[in-house]
């Protein structure tokens, strides 16, 4: 469990310290889009190096959703177990749908009927 809260941590930083920057910055955001608008120029207020980050936290973020799985597979025991039991049962009602369709199939086809003299 510690590892799931520290890589928690280290991959969701970056998006507190956006956000933190988001809330201190707010007014002179508010006030470079005031001023863009009054000289009809087209403005984010976003500061360049907060622009370039965001998409990264993104990254980040998806990260530690991925990486969760992994995490509880290497160390939790009943966890794999779990997951093994539930891709039998997901690879035996496959395998019954599979079987169940090819009957079907064989029943409705029509016996060829040879018309040999």
């Amino acid at each position: 469990m510690l590892v799931i809260v520290i890589s928690f941590l280290s991959l969701h930083s970056l998006r507190i310290i956006l956000n933190i920057d988001e809330m201190v910055t707010y007014e002179d955001r508010e006030n470079t889009l005031k001023k863009a608008n009054e000289k009809g120029e087209m403005c984010r207020g976003d500061q360049f190096w907060h622009a370039m980050a965001i998409n990264y936290c993104h990254l980040l973020l998806v990260l530690n959703a991925s990486i969760n799985f992994f995490v509880y597979g290497f160390f939790g025991k009943q966890f794999r177990d779990v997951t093994k039991e539930k891709m039998r049962n997901l690879r035996n009602f496959i395998c019954s749908c599979e079987k169940e369709r090819r009957d079907r199939q064989n029943d409705t086809e029509m016996p060829v009927i040879s018309h040999e003299c």
